[in-house]
C-alpha cells in the first residue's frame, strides 16, 4: 500500500525502453533525484489506454525540459508492449519506457490490482526527487485521465517543494499567485 507524503514503495520491473527497443529492469532507485510520473493503465490493445499514452506523450518535450521522468506500466509483458507499439497508431510516437508487471505483484503492493479482471487499475503516482509520494490518483477503467491535469498537479507540487511556506489554491497553474503561510515563531528567529 502507498501513503501520501511517505516514501514510495520499492519496486523493480522488467521494462521495454521504447526509444531503443531493448529491455531491462527499472526500479524506484533509477528515478531518485528527479520528479517522477508513474502511470499505470489496465492493458495494451484496449480502447482508452492508447488515448492516455498519446495525451501524455504530447507533453514529452516539456517534461524532458523540466527533468521529469515518466514510466508507464501495465500487467502485459514487454513483448505485448512491443507488438502494441508496432500496431497502434495513437502510440506510435510514444517514447516513454513501458514496464511489465505480468503477475501483478507490484500492482498488488500498491493496492491497484483488479483481482476480478486480472489487471492494474488506472493509477498515476507523482513522486518527488527524494522518492516521496506526493500525489496519487486512481480512476475507473471507463475513463481516461487528463495529461494536462497530471502536469498541473506536478507543477503545483514542484512549486510547493521549492517554496516550503507556500500552498497552491484550487486550480492553481504555473504563474498564478500561491498562498504564503505565516512563519512560526521559531522560524522567524
Amino acid at each position: 500500500m502507498f501513503e501520501i507524503d511517505q516514501k514510495f514503495p520499492d519496486f523493480s520491473l522488467e521494462t521495454l525502453f521504447v526509444e531503443t527497443g531493448e529491455s531491462g529492469k527499472l526500479s524506484n532507485r533509477d528515478f531518485l533525484n528527479h520528479w517522477f510520473i508513474f502511470l499505470w493503465y489496465p492493458a495494451d490493445r484496449t480502447f482508452v489506454c492508447p488515448t492516455e499514452l498519446a495525451d501524455l506523450s504530447g507533453y514529452r518535450e516539456e517534461l524532458a525540459r523540466r527533468n521529469v521522468l515518466v514510466l508507464t506500466a501495465s500487467t502485459d509483458s514487454i513483448y505485448t508492449h512491443k507488438g502494441w507499439l508496432q500496431t497502434e497508431p495513437l502510440i506510435s510516437k510514444m517514447k516513454f519506457p513501458m514496464a511489465s508487471d505480468p503477475d501483478g505483484e507490484v500492482a498488488r503492493r500498491l493496492s491497484i490490482y483488479d483481482e476480478k479482471h486480472k489487471h492494474a487499475k488506472r493509477a498515476v503516482f507523482i513522486i518527488d526527487p527524494r522518492g516521496i509520494l506526493r500525489a496519487a490518483t486512481i480512476v475507473s477503467d471507463s475513463i481516461g485521465r487528463s495529461a494536462k491535469e497530471i502536469i498541473r498537479e506536478l507543477q503545483a507540487l514542484r512549486y510547493t517543494y521549492n517554496h516550503p511556506h507556500h500552498m497552491c489554491p484550487a486550480s492553481w497553474e504555473e504563474g498564478m499567485k500561491a498562498i504564503q503561510l505565516p512563519k512560526s515563531d521559531s522560524e522567524s528567529e
